[in-house]
């Protein structure tokens, strides 16, 4: 990424992934020995620093000994686990729903990113707190569908809408945030970089004209520079098809653990008893307790087999290589042959979100990295909106059940029961 970053004018800064498996306090102080990385990733394991746990710590000291901010992820956390939280050296946050949470944060001295994304609509919340208050906006999650209506310039537009001073607004998108990661960059003076934003106006925010260190890099959304060639990347997935899935049991019924994902991707749990037919466990659509398998890439792509309540398939299957934290590819499906089929067509696209009825095949490849496309933003967001549909004639009543099925990847080791190595691999 740093080095596709390298091959346009555009200036990109990055932030070191907290909590990431197998990323520890060495290489999270190496990346952040370097000028591109700005911050340690928001610290989304907030209970691993409250506790104090050692993991966790060496990667906050090591960002505190650079120089360097913390940046937060701390949704619905007040009072004295939010003072413990910013005591180990949080300095910012993007979580906030309600302005009496942000009010309590920025009081204890964080600075608080108004967030607008495909999954947390939070800024019209928000924005009596942010008539009071410095800020800085954030789009987090952000599906090409709405990336195409707008990114920074549709907050802007919100935020003057919302009764914000245009210039004021224009700061919290500039010179503000360029404050908080120690970055030159967000104002116009002597000696600092001639990066410009023309627009029409300050309150539609259309963008005329960009300027990269005085040169005119893009005109009325069109580029003019040649970037380099795509940096070529490695295939995600090896070479592989996943064979038959199975989760046995005795007797009549077995209890079950399943996880609960409400419709902004919250996770709860509870107990379900379900039907035992030929000494495997089978789900029950009818109550919404449907199947959930996941190809576990750091056991060697085995599949773990677990339950999960809120997608309310009424059949078939959807699969997506988009896995917050641990990576592979998870699916929901109605039954284990329709996850094995839906998990399959993932495989064979290199990455990317699948949902199968009935024989009929809805596909969004994301062949760099199984998370990002390859193709042209308007033609990736037409294909989303084809996912879309189709998940809703499976009866699923989910904005997007995809970004529902990546975030729940950090609570997948918790939500499997049975595994099981049942892949061959170059078949």
């Amino acid at each position: 990424m740093t080095e596709a970053g390298r091959s346009t004018p555009l200036k990109f800064h990055f932030t070191v992934p907290s909590d990431i498996p197998g990323l520890g306090w060495q290489q999270v102080r190496s990346l952040l020995s370097r000028d591109e990385f700005v911050a340690l990733g928001e610290v989304t394991d907030h209970e691993g620093l409250i506790e104090e746990q050692q993991g966790m710590m060496g990667k906050v000291e090591v960002a505190y000994q650079a120089g360097k901010p913390i940046d937060g992820h701390a949704p619905g956390l007040r009072g004295f686990r939010l003072d413990r939280y910013i005591m180990g050296g949080v300095t910012s946050d993007h979580e906030s729903s309600t302005p009496e949470e942000a009010e309590e944060k920025h009081r204890k001295g964080m600075t608080i990113a108004l967030r607008e994304s495909s999954a947390g609509r939070d800024m019209k919340a928000l924005m009596p707190f942010a008539l009071k208050n410095r800020h800085l906006y954030a789009t987090d999650h952000l599906r090409a569908r709405d990336l195409v209506g707008g990114h920074i310039d549709r907050l802007l537009r919100m935020a003057v809408e919302g009764g914000i001073d245009p210039v004021q607004a224009v700061r919290a998108a500039t010179a503000w945030p360029a404050k908080h990661y120690s970055l030159d960059a967000g104002v116009l003076q002597v000696g600092a970089p001639a990066d410009i934003t023309v627009v029409s106006d300050l309150h539609s925010f259309n963008v005329l004209e960009t300027w990269i260190d005085g040169d005119l890099v893009a005109r009325n959304g069109e580029l003019l520079y040649l970037g380099s060639l795509p940096i070529p990347v490695e295939p995600m997935f090896p070479t592989m098809r996943l064979s038959e899935i199975d989760v046995r049991a005795s007797g009549r019924t077995a209890p079950v653990r399943v996880m609960h994902v409400g419709r902004r991707g919250e996770v709860t749990w509870g107990q379900e008893e379900l039907p035992v037919a030929d000494g495997s466990i089978v789900a029950d659509p009818i109550r919404d307790v449907l199947y959930m398998v996941w190809a576990d890439p750091s056991r060697d792509w085995s599949l773990r087999v677990g339950f999960v309540r809120g997608f309310e398939l009424r059949g078939g299957a959807i699969a997506t290589s988009e896995v917050h934290k641990f990576g592979g590819i998870v699916s929901v499906a109605t039954t284990l042959t329709g996850a094995r089929d839906a998990m399959n067509e993932v495989v064979a696209a290199g990455g990317g979100s699948a949902a199968m009825l009935d024989g009929d095949l809805a596909l969004l490849a994301l062949p760099v990295a199984g998370l990002m496309s390859d193709l042209p933003p308007r033609e990736v967001a037409a294909l989303e909106l084809d996912l879309m549909d189709f998940t809703r004639r499976m009866g699923c009543p989910m904005d997007d059940p995809f970004l529902a099925l990546a975030s729940m990847g950090p609570y997948l080791p918790a939500a499997f029961q049975v595994e099981r190595t049942v892949m061959s691999v170059g078949v």
